[in-house]
């Protein structure tokens, strides 16, 4: 599983605070990432989970292991709008994909139809 794209062996919500155990990854990594909107996604990138409004607040390093335990909880109403404005453009994204989607298919569909006309024609001649 990957949370914000890094690899990530288990996380954890325990009450208001998050616990997320990462892998493969540097510590500049882990603070460079956006906590303010946490995707949780598969290997294959379908998203499990969104958790929104968390901040860093502590990351140790387990050297036998070689991964990171990233501590956060939840943060102050700065994060809560800053994910909720991300939340609203990937939204917007995801909107321009679906109609993007939906006319390639109505042409796909007016050309099948056309195809199938034509085929349709030539079978009876």
């Amino acid at each position: 599983m990957k949370i914000n794209n890094i690899k990530a062996l288990d996380y954890q919500v325990q009450g208001s605070g998050l616990v997320l155990i990462l892998a493969e990854t540097t510590l500049e990594e882990i603070l460079n990432m956006d906590m303010a909107l946490l995707q949780v996604n598969t290997d294959e990138d379908d998203l499990v989970e969104a958790l929104a409004g968390y901040r860093l607040t502590k990351v140790t390093y387990d050297v036998a292991s070689n991964t990171f335990t990233a501590m956060l909880e939840q943060g102050a109403a700065d994060t809560t709008a800053a994910a909720l404005a991300a939340v609203t453009a990937e939204l917007a994204a995801t909107k321009g994909q679906v109609a993007e989607l939906q006319q390639a298919n109505e042409q796909l569909s007016s050309q099948l139809g056309e195809l199938t006309g034509a085929i349709e024609r030539g079978l009876t001649q």
